[in-house]
């Protein structure tokens, strides 16, 4: 299946997020924040998809889209964003800065994956 990077702050945000994924064969790699994870994806040229939280400490979400898009390596890579701020305008920017998919927090298991299908699918 494919190998997807997590970033959450919340530890147990993120231990549901990689269960959930995990249990459908995925391989996740977890990380607490932008800068963690903008570290993994430079590292690592066979991450599929970022599941990513907006508020995080360090390196928000907004932030680590803006350089995933700049980053012509990572340009297409499919970003699912998350966040329990969700406006009309804040859903609408985040968008507009390259994430792919905004899923609203809390969510349930089965929203996560069917968002998660669709982008591996695209």
């Amino acid at each position: 299946m494919a190998r997807i990077l997590a970033v959450d702050d919340d530890r147990l945000t993120l231990g549901l997020i990689s269960r959930f994924l995990r249990n459908q064969g995925h391989e996740t790699i977890n990380a607490a924040d932008g800068e963690v994870a903008l570290g993994i994806l430079e590292a690592n040229d066979d991450i599929q998809l970022v599941v990513t939280d907006v508020v995080m400490p360090r390196m928000d979400g907004e932030r680590l889209v803006q350089l995933v898009r700049g980053h012509v390596k990572h340009r297409d890579l499919p970003i699912l964003i998350m966040s329990s701020v969700a406006s009309v305008e804040s859903v609408s920017h985040l968008l507009d800065l390259g994430a792919s998919r905004f899923l609203p927090k809390p969510f349930v298991e089965e929203e996560l994956l069917q968002n998660v299908s669709a982008l591996l699918r695209a």
